[in-house]
């Protein structure tokens, strides 16, 4: 059976399309900006402030970087698909090649080290052009090294975003010459946010991302705020240490609470969708599509229920199990529809002619079981309900596919320990057929002999089959 939850979501593809389109087209002007300024540095002074925290070498790795994610867009043809690749090997080359520098610590560079990126940008742009050559596979294997890859990506990213939140110099940069500066990072974010919308709509683990199951909606909707949620609260409370609100031994104290409240928010409300979930699910599978009625997995449930609370109370119990007579005429002459329309309607009938308690159940094509709880005088009551009900639908036979008619047969017990819901339903079972077979022998059978049937049987209780 061909399984939809494992399938890509339509609103994730529409919405991987359009960052396919907008975000590297965004990285591309900040990187042609600020490699147009180093360029041309007369035209700085109309700059905002802090442009030049991305170096030269940054911008062309964001351009290169930005370029391999529009040629590398599917489907691609040979050619832009050759270009990609060698765009994002050159990413990759240009942050290795920064890294080698740095970890060199030649003598003789005379300073030019400092006119290059951080060694997080350079090792962002390894990561970068890993991700890129990855970031469309779907073969078996490769697809778990693309998926990591991304990953380690993405927590880099949140790694350096830490810095702007708590001001931790030593994540993004060697002193205050060599940071990483907010739009490199915004521009690393953005290339990462298409690679791993990527990955979400191929096969692989992100792919939980981007299916249309309920867990994968679930976790779309939840993801923002798990992310979010430990920035926020941190970057509050050392807010309002820094703003001597809160001594910082208090800020401190009330960080770990904090979070967890909002953690605790986050899974209630997650709880919320999936409870309601659990019930349709649950309805789904005890319930018999065409009538709304339980059906005999339903029945089940939920009598043995029935019967353990009788049990405990010392309360009786009856049942009456039903048979619709010539439904097979009907169907055979007026239709499968008409049939089907007498079968919903004989269940409404029942619905409205017994308690909201009383369970019942469509255990065949046209076959019904009720359990009540009650005496013979309730069973009457209610069975003289039901009689009247559908003498008032047969009259407006006119609008009706066919006359209702029914055998019935009634089992009346006194539960205990012991009743077992099989033999229960049983004898009702074979009391319907006695009934049937008299009328089809020609017997003459009174309307009411079903309430002839409740009186015949004697309330006891049930043995366990031996």
């Amino acid at each position: 059976m061909h399984d939809v939850s494992s399938e890509p979501d339509p609103g994730v593809l529409a919405c991987v399309s359009f960052m396919e389109k907008v975000l590297p087209i965004a990285v591309m002007v900040i990187g042609a900006g600020v490699l147009t300024l180093w360029i041309f540095p007369q035209a700085a002074v109309f700059a905002p402030a802090g442009w030049s925290q991305m170096t030269a070498v940054t911008a062309v790795g964001m351009l290169l970087a930005a370029s391999s994610l529009l040629l590398l867009q599917p489907p691609e043809s040979i050619a832009s698909a050759h270009a990609g690749t060698v765009a994002a090997v050159a990413v990759a080359s240009l942050g290795a090649a920064v890294l080698i520098v740095d970890l060199s610590e030649v003598s003789g560079l005379g300073g030019v080290a400092d006119h290059l990126p951080s060694p997080q940008t350079a090792l962002g742009f390894v990561l970068t052009g890993v991700a890129l050559l990855l970031s469309n596979q779907r073969k078996d294997g490769w697809w778990r090294l693309a998926d990591t890859c991304s990953v380690v990506f993405v927590v880099l990213l949140l790694f350096l975003l830490g810095r702007y939140v708590f001001n931790a110099i030593g994540l993004v940069g060697i002193g205050e010459s060599r940071q990483m500066s907010p739009h490199t990072l915004l521009s690393f974010f953005s290339i990462a946010a298409v690679v791993a919308a990527r990955r979400a709509a191929s096969p692989g683990y992100l792919s939980v991302l981007g299916n249309g199951g309920f867990g994968s909606r679930m976790t779309r909707c939840v993801l923002p705020f798990v992310v979010a949620a430990p920035f926020a609260v941190l970057g509050l409370v050392r807010y309002l240490g820094d703003a001597r609100i809160l001594a910082e031994a208090d800020a401190n104290a009330i960080a770990a609470p904090l979070t967890a409240v909002v953690v605790l928010g986050v899974v209630m409300w997650m709880a919320r969708p999936i409870n309601r979930l659990e019930r349709a699910l649950r309805r789904q599978s005890i319930t018999d599509p065409l009538t709304g009625v339980l059906n005999r997995r339903g029945f089940e449930t939920v009598a043995n229920h029935a019967l353990h609370r009788a049990a405990r109370a010392g309360t009786s119990l009856f049942t009456l199990y039903f048979d619709l007579d010539d439904l097979k005429r009907i169907n055979d002459t007026l239709g499968h529809d008409a049939g089907s329309e007498v079968v919903e309607r004989f269940a409404s009938l029942l619905v409205g002619s017994f308690r909201r308690d009383d369970v019942i159940a469509r255990v065949g094509g046209d076959e019904f079981v009720v359990l009540a709880a009650g005496d013979r005088r309730a069973a009457r009551s209610m069975l003289e309900k039901l009689s009247r009900k559908i003498d008032r639908a047969n009259a407006a036979a006119a609008v009706l596919p066919g006359a209702i008619s029914y055998s019935v047969g009634c089992a009346y017990v006194r539960p205990d320990a012991r009743t077992q819901l099989e033999d229960f339903v049983t004898r009702a079972d074979l009391m319907m057929h006695e009934h049937k077979m008299r009328k089809k022998a020609g017997e003459p059978v009174d309307r009411f002999e079903c309430l002839g049937l409740i009186e015949a049987a004697q309330p006891e209780p049930l043995r366990k089959s031996a």
